[in-house]
């Protein structure tokens, strides 16, 4: 877009620190609410639920998962909603149970937390 301010212009100037300002408020506040989000889904519980699925994943010695069909149990969880942490936790240990493995198992963070 071509303006026609004269190049002399007193105005110059201030439409170019309205520009700068508007700018750098804009980016101000895009940045924190990107944080703001990334923060709420880093603290949701299904994100909770689908870091556990994917350590277990990654991480478990059986590569048949113990005949569980360890995709359909990704599913399963990521399909359901979850209101709190407890819920998610409670999902999370059915989920390993089903592994039937003594060894693989969830402790919420309340639980292990050496600052109790």
């Amino acid at each position: 877009m071509k303006h026609n301010f004269p190049s002399s212009s007193w105005l110059s100037p201030w439409f170019l620190a309205g520009a700068f300002a508007t700018t750098a408020l804009a980016w101000t506040v895009s940045a924190n609410e990107a944080r703001l989000a990334i923060a709420m889904f880093e603290d949701s519980p299904k994100t909770v639920v689908d870091e556990v699925w994917q350590i277990v994943y990654r991480e478990y010695v059986d590569p048949t998962f113990n005949q569980v069909d360890w995709q359909a149990v990704r599913y399963t969880l990521l399909s359901r909603k979850y209101i709190t942490q407890e819920q998610a936790y409670a999902a999370i240990r059915a989920a390993l149970e089903s592994l039937d493995d003594p060894y693989t198992r969830f402790s919420d963070p309340e639980r292990t937390s050496p600052f109790i």
